[in-house]
């Protein structure tokens, strides 16, 4: 027979193995993000906080024999958990804590950002503006018919061939 769809987490830290955890079916978590997601939604306080360390007891509460000494989490959500603000669910006991107060969370689409490696900082000099765009009609543009399209520096490198962009 099938299995019932269940999520688990890896837990990756230096000088350790790797660690699974299971964090069960994946139906109670799907319906505890719904509800708070609502309650959030809804600006219910009684019922946000409640329903916020319900969903914390479920996804981040089994993980935290792993976390013991960690400042910073970096977390690559999955399924139903795409999109819930991480950082905001209640801690427990805590008055109005939340859990970013106690862990910097870094959110990642994939795993596989991930493993990739870390790149110098690269500061945003560039500024592209686009303006006068429109998608419901496709043509062939010619030069003169790129309208609004703009690039302008400020202090850092240009932006090659945009001014010769067509959209």
């Amino acid at each position: 027979g099938r299995s019932e769809p269940s999520l688990l987490a890896w837990v990756l830290r230096p000088g350790r193995p790797l660690a699974r955890v299971e964090l069960g079916a994946l139906a109670p978590l799907d319906e505890a993000v719904r509800k708070w997601r609502e309650a959030l939604r809804t600006a219910r306080s009684r019922i946000e906080r409640p329903a916020g360390e319900a969903l914390r007891e479920l996804l981040f509460d089994p993980l935290r024999a792993h976390l013991d000494g960690v400042a910073r989490v970096q977390v690559a959500l999955a399924g139903p958990l795409h999109g819930i603000p991480l950082d905001a669910l209640p801690i427990a006991g805590e008055g109005d804590s939340r859990l970013g107060d106690e862990l910097a969370i870094e959110l990642h689409s994939s795993l596989w950002e991930l493993t990739l490696p870390a790149r110098a900082h690269e500061p945003d000099h560039a500024l592209v503006v686009f303006g006068g765009i429109d998608f419901d009609q496709v043509r062939q543009a010619e030069r003169s018919d790129v309208v609004g399209v703009a690039s302008a520096t400020m202090g850092g490198p240009t932006l090659r061939g945009a001014a010769n962009s067509v959209l």
